[in-house]
């Protein structure tokens, strides 16, 4: 398993150090707003990021397919590493490294 993430690293040219980030904009937005709170917004993320970490290398997680181009756009100095899967269907319930490798190349 540890070739093949290594195998992995190396096809999506990924290497450390990185800063991963977790975006949310579905329920748990949802959940905040009903409370009365307003949810980040990407650009103070991203103002966050850029303080407290001096690397480019971006592990991303969002549940919106929107957030890696606005990243990408507005935040060009980053290296963007996230899976390409639509956010409009389950993925499958693979144990481990799977789910997340084949996510990237998928």
């Amino acid at each position: 398993m540890e070739a093949a993430l290594e195998a992995t690293k190396a096809a999506i040219g990924f290497s450390l150090p990185c800063t991963a980030v977790h975006v949310r904009r579905g329920d748990r937005a949802e959940r905040l707003i009903k409370a009365g709170k307003q949810p980040l917004s990407l650009n103070e993320i991203m103002r966050a990021v850029q303080r407290t970490s001096s690397n480019t290398n971006l592990v991303l997680m969002t549940e919106d397919e929107n957030v890696s181009a606005e990243i990408a756009e507005s935040w060009p100095q980053f290296r963007l590493f996230y899976s390409k899967y639509s956010r409009n269907h389950t993925l499958p319930d693979v144990p481990g490294i799977g789910a997340i490798a084949g996510g990237i190349l998928g």
